[in-house]
């Protein structure tokens, strides 16, 4: 699912002032294709209160919208965090600081993953990182266990 942005000197502005467009109705489209997914997982009423919110309220920027939910996941799955954030872009850090901005490469992912029970696994298999949603929805209090053991 994408979240729509305005385009507007996009490719000029820092990411953190990326705003988000409200043009379509996209929170309502996500929140009812991310309940009708996983109404019936395990957990998906355990997490709901806490993930709806996010497709209600209108945040302004892509930056803030993405911080503020991934603080929430990592709340709801008991993760201790520290977040800091540079003021200048630097092309290398000391090695004292930890730079995972390159971290993830979508082609290059590990897809050896432990089998857990997804909503729709009798159809179509297993489908391996999926999402932190999936994991949370169909693991609940074992997610993080679960993650642990990769």
């Amino acid at each position: 699912m994408i979240i729509p942005v305005a385009h507007d000197d996009l490719y000029k502005k820092p990411i953190h002032e990326i705003k988000i467009s409200y043009e379509t109705d996209w929170q309502k489209i996500h929140w009812r294709t991310i309940a009708s997914s996983y109404r019936n997982s395990p957990y998906f009423e355990f997490f709901e209160e806490e993930l709806n919110p996010f497709y209600e309220a209108k945040t302004e920027t892509l930056f803030e919208f993405n911080l503020s939910l991934l603080k929430r996941i990592f709340s709801l799955m008991q993760i201790s965090f520290e977040i800091e954030f540079t003021s200048t872009y630097e092309k290398k850090y000391s090695k004292e600081i930890i730079d995972l901005r390159n971290i993830f490469y979508p082609d290059q992912r590990n897809l050896n993953v432990p089998l857990y029970n997804q909503v729709f696994s009798e159809r179509h298999g297993f489908i391996s990182d999926l999402s932190i949603l999936d994991l949370m929805f169909n693991k609940g209090p074992q997610a993080m266990e679960y993650l642990l053991s990769i």
